[in-house]
């Protein structure tokens, strides 16, 4: 396996976070975080391009970081929805 220039963050993401949160834009975004935290590693390591690296920065970038407002209220309406969920599931108890 190459990469581990940070000790393979992006496996520990993976395995720890990815599909464990209690939300879908939560999932998807750690999701992104380990795909872009894998180029960091394998470009830091020699085993990619700074090209693959710059690449999975753009998508990311895109996804999460530019201004996009209507994402913010989707990920607050999630927050919301399955606060009142889990807080359902505690009153049936």
């Amino acid at each position: 396996m190459g990469g581990g220039s940070h000790d393979y963050v992006y496996a520990k993401i993976e395995e720890h976070c990815c599909g464990r949160m209690y939300n879908k834009t939560l999932n998807d975004l750690m999701g992104d975080i380990a795909k872009l935290m894998f180029e960091v590693e394998q470009c830091m390591s020699g085993d990619s391009s700074d090209e693959d690296y710059y690449n999975e920065y753009r998508q990311f970038h895109e996804n999460w970081l530019k201004g996009k407002p209507q994402a913010k209220d989707k990920f607050i309406a999630e927050i919301k929805s399955e606060t009142e969920r889990l807080q359902a599931l505690e009153e049936d108890e």
